[in-house]
């Protein structure tokens, strides 16, 4: 007889709701910080400031998006 129990694991459409989420907030956050850029008068500093969190932003939203389907981007022809 065992005295310690199991945790449940999560739930699977918890976390893919969840990652969505996530997913659209890091695409707002993207829009808004162009938004900004365009609001006030562009300096090459502000612009490659942009370029680095847009480039840093996109690839935290591919790998949460492969993370979510399971599936990353070498394994699709895979048999």
């Amino acid at each position: 007889m065992s005295f310690y129990k199991r945790k449940p694991e999560p739930s699977t459409e918890l976390i893919q709701t969840l990652g969505k989420w996530i997913l659209l907030v890091l695409e707002i956050l993207i829009a808004s910080d162009i938004m900004a850029i365009v609001a006030t008068e562009p300096t090459l500093e502000s612009v490659s400031v942009l370029c680095l969190v847009v480039i840093i932003r996109t690839i935290i939203s591919l790998s949460l998006e492969a993370e979510l389907k399971n599936e990353f981007p070498w394994q699709k022809n895979k048999i």
